[in-house]
């Protein structure tokens, strides 16, 4: 499996694939959910707009992702967080 982080926005399922949050009441009772996975995990940012840094956060995090992304990726993910208000959660899969 590829190492990743997916926008949750953008995961697509169909309604007959998924199931009621309930199940991992079921699965953690027989201690088979795994909220402390290494592997996959979900993750959000969210940078307050009432907080004096946040421009400042935003500036710091933008030009170090362009040090680990391609120009591309780069713009894409800041184009992504903009239309968001810089508040979106990740499923994150190390796999």
């Amino acid at each position: 499996m590829a190492k990743v982080a997916v926008p949750i926005i953008c995961l697509k399922y169909r309604a007959e694939d998924a199931f009621p949050n309930e199940i991992h009441e079921v699965f953690d009772a027989e201690g088979l959910w795994n909220s402390n996975e290494d592997f996959t995990f979900t993750g959000r940012v969210s940078v307050n707009p009432d907080d004096p840094e946040a421009d400042a956060k935003k500036l710091r995090v933008m030009e170090r992702l362009e040090e680990v992304l391609e120009a591309d990726e780069a713009k894409r993910l800041f184009r992504l967080l903009d239309d968001h208000n810089w508040d979106l959660s990740f499923l994150v899969d190390c796999w």
